[in-house]
């Protein structure tokens, strides 16, 4: 007979009835399985705990790495802006510099001639009618540029000509020689040769040309030359003066 079989019958002599639970004893055994069971899941959820804060301490210094890297990120950021910006500034001095120069190099003047006549004024004095002679003046280049003479233009008297080139170019040192005729008539004459050139300070030169009627007077001194008594073997000498 089995054991629930037994448990029954002694429970029918009793006075009064009481159903008898048929449900096994648990086990001592179960129960302590049950325990470490529970333990094992407390172990578990501590080693869980631990775990997510330790994950979580991971990812507050995972954040707080992150936080400084950004910050390091950010400072680096801005020295690359500080640099770029120094960079620029620099740069943009350079260019103001540059430009200095530019204007420094702009105010240096350019190559222009420069013109020199020389005489400016020409004197014939008193030439014997028929007769004709020729006087010159000089036109030099004393700038860096070339000298473009354009013209020459005689006004005044025809009793005066112009003789060669009336426009020509003169290099910088360089000169040309203008002849200028006279035809004398025995009469007082009077001209003006005006040289047009490139010079921006002065674009028209004038040379004053002239001759004169006055002639020359000779004079004798002494007027009178004595000797006195010589003899005929002998000779002497004076001093005469024409002027």
């Amino acid at each position: 007979m089995s054991l629930f079989a037994l448990s029954l019958l002694s429970a029918c002599t009793e006075q009064q009835f009481r159903p008898i639970d048929p449900s096994p004893e648990p086990d001592a055994d179960a129960d302590t399985d049950t325990d470490t069971d529970t333990d094992s899941d407390a172990d578990t959820d501590a080693d869980t705990d631990s775990d997510a804060d330790a994950d979580a301490d991971a990812d507050s210094d995972t954040d707080a790495d992150s936080d400084t890297d950004a910050d390091s990120d950010t400072d680096a950021d801005s020295d690359a802006d500080s640099d770029a910006d120094s960079d620029a500034d620099s740069d943009t001095d350079a260019d103001t510099d540059a430009d200095t120069d530019t204007d420094a190099d702009t105010d240096v003047e350019p190559p222009e001639p420069e013109i020199q006549v020389d005489p400016l004024a020409i004197e014939f004095g008193y030439v014997s009618p028929g007769l004709t002679v020729t006087e010159v003046f000089r036109v030099s280049n004393l700038g860096d540029a070339d000298l473009d003479v354009s013209s020459i233009t005689y006004l005044g008297n025809d009793a005066f000509t112009l003789v060669g080139p009336t426009s020509f170019v003169v290099a910088p040192g360089g000169s040309q020689i203008v002849e200028v005729s006279y035809l004398s008539a025995g009469l007082e004459h009077d001209g003006t040769a005006l040289v047009a050139s490139n010079d921006a300070d002065e674009p028209v030169v004038a040379v004053s040309i002239a001759s004169t009627s006055d002639r020359p007077d000779l004079v004798l001194d002494p007027p009178l030359i004595d000797y006195g008594t010589l003899d005929l073997t002998c000779y002497d000498t004076a001093p005469l003066e024409l002027r």
